[in-house]
């Protein structure tokens, strides 16, 4: 290899290594509050090495075969499912491990652009962070009578989940320690 393209490549690899670190300190760490007394069933993918805590005073919900076989058809795998019957609130999380990584960009991007486009969100937001050395994806979604957050999880260690809960909007200030607490949880 000549000496002028030797430097070339050096400097390629020099300014794509400078970028890389400007994007990711712009990437905000977060720590989240855990009050354990807020935490209920342990969910554990002994596998992937990955852990949280189901929010407490959350009844476990199945789904219809019917519905388990879309996500199975779609590469994703509900792991669990509950609500809280007083307020209606529900957590939901998702085992997106069958997901490559062309798949789960376009996963990405399906979501966002079902979230922008639904009319009966008055606000949308997209935000990303890292908690306890996992990259999260946060998706936020605001209608008249709803809060609804998503958050991506992708670690190439732990793998790739989906967090959920959707949240009446009366009683979301009274959720959001118990939000907090799941998130702190994750591990």
């Amino acid at each position: 290899m000549s000496k002028s393209i030797l430097v070339r490549l050096f400097i390629v690899m020099l300014l794509t290594a400078c970028h890389s670190k400007k994007k990711n300190e712009s990437v905000a760490h977060m720590n989240f509050n855990v009050t354990d007394s807020l935490l209920g069933d342990v969910i554990n993918d002994t596998i992937r090495n990955f852990y949280l805590k189901a929010p407490k005073y959350f009844d476990r919900i199945s789904i219809s075969q019917e519905q388990q076989a879309k996500l199975n058809n779609a590469g994703l795998k509900l792991i669990y499912s509950s609500q809280n019957k007083s307020n209606g609130a529900a957590f939901v999380v998702l085992d997106l491990n069958k997901l490559n990584d062309s798949l789960f960009l376009q996963y990405h991007s399906l979501l966002k652009s079902s979230l922008e486009s639904n009319k009966k969100f008055k606000k949308v937001g997209i935000d990303s962070f890292y908690s306890n050395k996992i990259f999260f994806i946060q998706y936020f979604a605001l209608s008249d009578s709803t809060i609804n957050l998503k958050l991506l999880t992708s670690n190439y260690l732990k793998g790739r989940y989906e967090i959920d809960f959707s949240i009446p909007s009366s009683v979301y200030n009274n959720q959001s320690r118990t939000v907090e607490s799941v998130l702190g949880s994750i591990k």
